[in-house]
């Protein structure tokens, strides 16, 4: 009792130290002017509808499943939300309705991510793919584009109605996400070996053009005639840029972080980091032009995680309370076949 006393009592000690040492550090940077929701967890990936009316986001609690909450600006409150397993990048329908990607689970044990729309009014919830690992969704029209795990690639799909388009392919280790789409090209964020970039894709010749390659890790997150933005990870801070007719603007506030910036009625809409955690805000940021030089390292690095969990246990499953009378072959992503018979949805077999 003596001993862990006198640990804990160090280890206060210690944080008092480190969080006067964050205090002082944090003085050279910027926070959000105005949050829209004060109270609540994580705050992440801000949309603004069509009209500028609605305020789409995800708030992540830490004792409950995340919730995509639907927030009326012209009366400064929640208006809906929808529990679930909800993944960053949000989009409006229209003004009345939004697309999203969401967590479900098959038999307790497979793991999809299926595209949503939701029309929070009416509460009506749509489920759009079935069992197709998406996610990223965006949608121009009768057009929905999304990004697709399948086997070992990731691909970019375009669906008009039941007809289905691959667009582009990339490796298990080339992930894609925030789907933006403007004139005739779809913009995204490309990472590669933990290195994120802003990479473009021309619908009709299919060409790829990365618009930054090097170490730093640009996230999108908006593209509309105003130019392309996104957020910058500097290492000491967060800083939002622009693209716009072959020249970069960096801004010249520095945020703790600040990340799914979106031009909003002359500032910059954002989920910012601040005391009490991410909060989606506005805040001004003047662009100065900037050069981005391309070029990086090409070697690929692949990091391996040695388990740390004790090995699964099936004894349990062959129990009959557990029984699924059910003989069946079916292909995994990794293109194996598994045969299951009399286990619990095949995940016996599976987990070995």
């Amino acid at each position: 009792g003596i001993i862990s006393g006198q640990y804990l009592s160090r280890d206060e000690e210690d944080f008092r130290i480190w969080y006067k040492s964050l205090l002082r550090e944090s003085e050279g940077f910027l926070f959000p002017e105005t949050v829209f929701k004060v109270d609540g967890d994580i705050q992440l990936s801000p949309a603004i509808s069509p009209s500028g009316n609605f305020l789409a986001f995800l708030e992540d609690p830490s004792y409950d499943y995340p919730s995509l909450i639907i927030f009326d600006l012209r009366k400064g409150k929640v208006v809906a939300r929808l529990k679930g397993a909800i993944l960053p990048g949000i989009r409006f329908d229209g003004d009345s309705a939004v697309i999203f990607a969401k967590y479900e689970n098959f038999r307790n044990f497979f793991v999809f991510s299926d595209i949503y729309r939701w029309e929070f009014f009416r509460g009506k919830v749509e489920r759009i793919t079935k069992g197709e690992r998406a996610f990223s969704p965006y949608k121009n029209g009768d057009s929905l584009f999304f990004v697709r795990r399948r086997g070992l690639y990731q691909e970019i799909v375009l669906r008009i109605g039941k007809e289905e388009r691959v667009l582009y392919r990339g490796e298990i280790y080339e992930g894609f996400n925030n789907l933006e789409y403007f004139k005739g090209k779809l913009f995204f964020s490309i990472n590669e070996d933990g290195r994120y970039d802003i990479a473009s894709l021309d619908i009709e010749s299919g060409k790829l053009e990365r618009l930054t390659e090097d170490d730093a890790v640009d996230i999108l997150s908006f593209v509309d005639s105003s130019g392309i933005y996104f957020s910058r990870d500097e290492g000491d801070g967060y800083r939002v840029f622009l693209y716009r007719e072959g020249k970069f603007f960096k801004g010249k506030e520095r945020f703790f972080s600040a990340i799914y910036p979106t031009p909003f009625k002359g500032k910059i809409l954002a989920s910012f980091l601040t005391p009490k955690g991410y909060r989606i805000g506005l805040s001004k940021v003047s662009f100065e032009e900037t050069e981005i030089q391309k070029g990086r390292k090409k070697e690929k690095i692949f990091y391996h995680l040695k388990p740390i969990s004790k090995p699964y246990n099936p004894i349990p499953h062959l129990l009959p309370k557990y029984w699924y009378p059910e003989i069946y072959a079916k292909f995994d992503t990794t293109k194996f076949i598994s045969i299951s018979i009399l286990s619990s949805g095949g995940d016996v077999l599976y987990r070995h």
